[in-house]
């Protein structure tokens, strides 16, 4: 038998349930991150997350898997994309 769903709902990539936090890193993206991708440039974005609320960091050293993971799934719904020189 099949499973109906009674509401429409987003099902979002891996982990993501938030779509205010997919739009708030999109967001932020834009303006924080103008050239690249950069270490630097990723750790900013990071901080600016946890002072809007959308980040709550489980290690002080703030790695940047998290936030690594938030740029995937921009790329993943075609939000945005990587250049990779290497492939051009």
């Amino acid at each position: 038998m099949t499973y109906r769903i009674e509401r429409k709902k987003w099902i979002l990539y891996r982990h993501t349930n938030n779509l205010d936090l997919v739009t708030a890193v999109a967001t932020n993206l834009k303006y924080f991150t103008k050239t690249s991708l950069a270490p630097e440039n990723k750790l900013k974005l990071l901080k600016k997350l946890q002072e809007l609320d959308y980040y709550k960091e489980r290690n002080p050293e703030l790695p940047l898997d998290s936030i690594n993971h938030r740029i995937n799934t921009l790329a993943y719904y075609m939000f945005g994309y990587k250049y990779d020189k290497n492939y051009a």
